[in-house]
């Protein structure tokens, strides 16, 4: 409780130092910012709201005002809102980090209480001529657990040769928090293979291979740290490979390398590997887990 009322005091303090920031430059949108996490601190939501928004008004690419405004909506179980926010971030974020991926579960609660009706966004899905509507409602479907009925617009969809960037960022993000997601808890799902067959297609969309490989192993890098060793998935490792096999994707060598490092993580191949920062962590973190329960 003392603990409580130091930082009430300790921000008031901060929020009584931003508004004389403020009177001076009122552009500063940093400032705005920090004013929006004082008063997120406080529970004062309505208030981080509008300083969030100022952010925005003057800097609408600033993505942590972005993910800061969704949680505030979602605190106040506007879902669209919240939503919308997110959006917004998954569109500007340079990089995404693990916790991004475990906001699915907020995600899915939002998708639940807004977008009730599976039939309207299976008439926008049909709609061929908008692709950011077909790209939403493929979205949408996939939080309400409707994945089997988007699977024949997500091949056509694939097949597009100008897809806009943000828009694959968008299904990349979605279909990697999906799929961890089912990992992590351990689900049965039938879809699973499915799943990581689009999500597959959807990374290797890239020309490069070093940022496919990248983009392959910070997901591993996030799975195996959200895991206990002993619960991790071979099932999935084995038809990640088949996958790359499939579509003769050359970073099936290293997956495998990983799988053996699941066994013994200081195999002779392993430390082949050992250059890449990635890789190493991961091995790292495979060795840690030896002593975890």
């Amino acid at each position: 409780m003392e603990y409580r009322y130091y930082k009430i005091k300790e921000n008031l303090k901060a929020l009584e130092y931003y508004q004389n920031t403020i009177n001076i430059k009122p552009d500063n949108y940093q400032t705005w910012y920090n004013m929006g996490n004082s008063y997120s601190d406080m529970k004062d939501h309505k208030k981080a709201l509008e300083c969030y928004q100022k952010v925005i008004d003057i800097k609408p690419d600033y993505y942590k005002a972005w993910y800061n405004m969704g949680n505030r909506y979602f605190d106040m179980k506007d879902y669209l809102n919240y939503y919308k926010s997110f959006a917004e971030y998954i569109r500007f974020v340079p990089e995404f980090q693990k916790l991004d991926f475990f906001q699915i579960d907020k995600l899915k609660t939002a998708a639940q209480s807004v977008f009730k009706s599976s039939m309207e966004l299976q008439k926008l899905l049909d709609n061929k001529s908008i692709l950011e509507n077909r790209i939403e409602s493929i979205v949408r479907l996939l939080l309400l657990g409707k994945f089997v009925a988007v699977t024949d617009s997500l091949d056509m969809i694939l097949k597009e040769n100008s897809i806009p960037d943000h828009e694959m960022k968008k299904m990349e993000f979605y279909f990697q928090a999906y799929l961890l997601d089912i990992l992590t808890k351990e689900q049965s799902n039938s879809e699973i293979k499915s799943i990581i067959k689009y999500w597959v297609l959807i990374i290797s969309r890239s020309n490069e291979i070093s940022v496919i490989k990248e983009k392959f192993l910070k997901f591993i890098y996030n799975y195996i740290t959200s895991v206990n060793k002993e619960n991790i998935s071979m099932e999935f490792f084995n038809e990640l490979i088949k996958q790359l096999n499939k579509r003769e994707i050359s970073v099936s060598e290293i997956i495998f390398t990983i799988i053996e490092a699941i066994k013994n993580p200081n195999t002779r191949e392993s430390q082949k590997w050992m250059a890449d920062p990635l890789f190493a962590e991961i091995i790292k973190q495979l060795s840690n887990s030896k002593d975890v329960d």
